[in-house]
């Protein structure tokens, strides 16, 4: 059976402890402009989580772009002229226009590389949400699943993922919702018919934040 890859993107906030131990996970780094200064973010030499928020605390607001074709090419190629398949795991298409960016760099690709695998999956997910599942994916293909198997797996289970997240301010969603419509466009797009959006409850101060959240093993 020849290996695979997986990738994912930026979005996934996928640190590199929490991959510790499992089959390495490729990032395809973002661009993001904030405060009018373009930056790089999931690359070694881009810009820091941290930083990331610093900026953002300080009244800049950020913007992102999607992945072009170019940057996929740049990507996968080297990995397709080793004879590796790739599975990569994307940002929700429901909030951004990546998932199609990469299938028009998948098509390609395939002409040029008939005999490799490249499997791209929606995962209708982000943040630490799609850094999750893809963590599991990961350590689905440590125990030794195909890629195709493993394919399956995500598919049957992207829908499980349940996103929490906090904030410390509604400045900046205020911002998203009022300037960019498809942020809450896009979030009632993955709701059915019997999902609900609701405060689960309110906690009082940032590090109280941090010890509710946690990743469920």
């Amino acid at each position: 059976m020849d290996g695979y890859q997986i990738f994912t993107d930026a979005t996934s906030d996928l640190a590199p402890e929490l991959t510790a131990g499992l089959p390495s996970v490729e990032m395809i780094p973002m661009n993001v402009e904030i405060g009018g200064t373009e930056y790089s973010y999931g690359s070694p030499e881009g810009i820091t989580a941290k930083e990331f928020y610093r900026l953002q605390r300080a009244g800049n607001f950020a913007t992102t772009s999607q992945i072009n074709p170019t940057i996929y090419f740049k990507h996968f190629e080297p990995c397709l002229r080793q004879g590796t398949d790739i599975l990569y795991l994307c940002f929700s298409s429901g909030l951004s226009g990546t998932y199609q960016s990469a299938f028009l760099a998948v098509e390609e690709l395939q002409q040029e590389y008939p005999e490799r695998r490249i499997i791209c999956i929606d995962t209708l997910a982000a943040a630490v949400g799609e850094g999750f599942l893809v963590r599991e994916a990961a350590k689905k293909q440590r125990e030794g699943l195909s890629i195709d198997e493993l394919a399956s797996w995500v598919m049957e289970h992207r829908l499980e993922v349940c996103h929490w997240f906090t904030v410390d301010t509604f400045t900046h969603l205020k911002h998203v919702i009022i300037g960019c419509g498809f942020f809450a466009e896009g979030l009632m797009n993955h709701l059915t018919v019997k999902d609900t959006v609701k405060i689960s409850k309110q906690i009082q101060g940032q590090e109280k934040n941090e010890e509710d959240t946690d990743w469920e093993e």
